[in-house]
């Protein structure tokens, strides 16, 4: 199984970004090329925002943490005087199964969240059930059609217990299976949802 480190990093422009916008979007995409055609990574994507409280998403993840180092410094250095930060999210993911990327799968959510203390005191076979049916009632929904998640978790190192990152084709159909699972029994342990970052890939649109 192996390890990576994700950085998702959110910015919103300031009045300067349209004067440099050729300019730095053409930059962007070179070094976003740079990096998802380097063995370590797994993803190197940009996301135009959908939100209102950010403009553009980069997501980053790598099995080396000093190359998310790197890339972040990077972008930030183009965005210098023109950006800033609005969002991060730094985590973990075991990958134990191949996730390749999808032509169709043009959308993106992530999805902080964590959970209170006392589901983890529930005995752990307990929870592997409730985990299970969650798991089942998402894969299973008619709207759920080719939905990739990453699990990753956060312990220690970020502001929530874990960053579900999903890649969609359909908003509306994310929106359906969401509210599915919104009657399942693990709800009733989840304790924060926010916030949700959700964008539409590539810089056509910043």
């Amino acid at each position: 199984m192996e390890t990576f480190i994700s950085e998702v990093l959110t910015f919103k422009f300031n009045g300067s970004w349209h004067a440099k916008r050729s300019e730095i979007k053409a930059e962007l995409s070179r070094l976003l090329a740079e990096r998802a055609g380097r063995p370590s990574f797994l993803r190197a994507k940009a996301y135009s925002s959908l939100r209102y409280d950010s403009d553009v998403i980069f997501w980053f993840m790598s099995k080396d943490p000093d190359e998310i180092a790197n890339a972040k410094a990077a972008v930030e250095s183009l965005l210098d005087g023109v950006a800033s930060v609005s969002n991060g999210f730094l985590s973990v993911f075991r990958q134990s199964r191949q996730h390749e990327p999808s032509v169709d799968n043009r959308f993106f959510v992530a999805y902080p969240m964590s959970k209170s203390p006392e589901w983890y005191l529930i005995d752990e076979a307990e929870r592997k059930r409730i985990v299970a049916d969650h798991v089942r009632v998402a894969t299973s929904s008619p709207n759920n059609n080719g939905i990739s998640s990453f699990t990753t978790e956060s312990f220690g190192i970020g502001d929530s217990e874990f960053v579900v990152i999903y890649e969609l084709s359909d908003i509306g159909k994310w929106v359906a299976v969401t509210e599915e699972l919104r009657h399942v029994e693990a709800r009733k342990w989840i304790t924060n949802e926010h916030p949700i970052l959700v964008g539409i890939e590539g810089l056509e649109n910043i």
